[in-house]
């Protein structure tokens, strides 16, 4: 099928030296699921592009491999706001209980109010999935 062409060509597209192309590439194979990414995903989380490694987390995590969550979390700590909220925006997305944590750290340190506010709601998000993901399972 069409989804193993797709997968073929964000792999590769993962080389580009445009970080726009390999950021939009890591988010394709989040999407796409196919579990060869995983490789090139798991690199992707040491790219000088911060949206290259939020998006290479997502990806990783939606193929049931935790390693980019740190990486994520550790974006909870970057100086750039806007890189802060994103960061907690994927762990409300795809975290685990370890991120919560991270998110509960990041909401007690963080001195910029916007930036409070979105964290929070990414800690609540996270904490709503979290537990709905509990109750499925029992």
């Amino acid at each position: 099928g069409n989804a193993g062409l797709g997968a073929g060509a964000h792999i590769a597209a993962m080389k580009d030296d445009d970080a726009f192309v390999r950021q939009e590439a890591a988010r394709g194979l989040g999407q796409i699921g196919d579990a060869r990414a995983k490789d090139v995903l798991k690199g992707a989380l040491s790219d000088t592009a911060k949206g290259v490694v939020l998006n290479a987390a997502t990806a990783l995590s939606r193929l049931g491999d935790s390693s980019g969550l740190k990486a994520a979390g550790a974006m909870l700590k970057d100086k750039d706001a806007q890189t802060r909220q994103q960061a907690s925006a994927v762990l409300a997305d795809v975290g685990d209980m370890d991120s919560l944590e991270a998110l509960n750290i990041a909401v007690e340190a963080e001195k910029d109010s916007p930036t409070k506010q979105s964290l929070e709601f990414s800690r609540q998000r996270l904490k709503i999935r979290l537990e709905q993901q509990k109750a499925t399972r029992k």
